[in-house]
């Protein structure tokens, strides 16, 4: 029974997402894998709950980046000018532009203009 539980959290996450993973996507699951047409359309019929999930699945993919950089490298994730509704905002203007790349590389932008306004240049190579 255990051997099956990681494929059934992925299997309940997506039900409550209402996105349907593919692997020839992203390599990332989950919310990170929705096309940013998908996101852009469905935002504004989610619940509370579920564009939570999208947020909080961005917070935990912008801070494993972190987690793999030098202490020197890392920068404040919620600097003065973009809290998280501003954050949100910034994702959502990136999709709505951007409909054929994914949440992933919405929220890797996001990252990199973290990082520039934390006076940082950018460390990741992004899709055009």
């Amino acid at each position: 029974m255990t051997k099956h539980l990681p494929g059934l959290a992925i299997a309940v996450l997506s039900l409550q997402t209402g996105i349907t993973l593919a692997a020839d996507r992203s390599v990332n699951i989950g919310p990170g894998s929705a096309m940013c047409a998908e996101f852009d359309q469905e935002f504004a019929s989610l619940d509370k709950t579920t564009s939570l999930a999208y947020y909080y699945w961005a917070e935990g993919y912008m801070s494993g980046i972190q987690a793999t950089l030098p202490e020197e490298e890392q920068v404040d994730l919620f600097p003065r000018g973009f809290n998280a509704q501003q954050q949100i905002e910034f994702i959502r203007a990136f999709c709505a532009s951007n409909p054929l790349h994914t949440y992933g590389v919405a929220v890797e932008r996001l990252y990199e203009a973290i990082r520039k306004s934390n006076g940082r240049g950018p460390i990741l190579n992004l899709p055009r």
